[in-house]
């Protein structure tokens, strides 16, 4: 019969005797632990661990973890979605709660784009 791989062996990412179930998979490196798209307006249209994402202000987008990071050094990728050329850049100021993300364009001066997208890969 297989045997189940434990957290610490997802978190390891180096078994490779174990099966994997879908409650564990999270816990592996590679995972992706949030993932969302949503407009400037404060709505999501599709999120995994993502539990709102609040308007900050001009260019200022600030997606909120539904799990905490266990800490602020995880890794985010975020894409912005604009038909005027806009940019986005991640706060460095991230928390294990949350991340904003800031767009401006080529001056540069913050400006609201039509959405944003992100991905974030860390510890939770």
């Amino acid at each position: 019969p297989s045997q189940f791989a434990t957290q610490a062996e997802m978190e390891g990412g180096n078994a490779i005797d174990k099966t994997v179930t879908p409650g564990r998979f999270q816990y592996h490196p590679a995972a992706a632990k949030a993932w969302a798209t949503g407009d400037y307006n404060g709505v999501l249209a599709a999120a995994y661990n993502v539990g709102s994402v609040a308007d900050g202000g001009t260019g200022i987008q600030t997606y909120n973890w539904t799990t905490a990071f266990s800490t602020a050094s995880y890794a985010v990728v975020a894409t912005v979605y604009s038909g005027s050329g806009y940019f986005c850049r991640i706060n460095v100021a991230r928390t294990i709660t949350g991340a904003p993300v800031y767009t401006t364009d080529t001056t540069p001066t913050q400006q609201d784009a039509t959405n944003s997208s992100i991905v974030t890969f860390g510890d939770q």
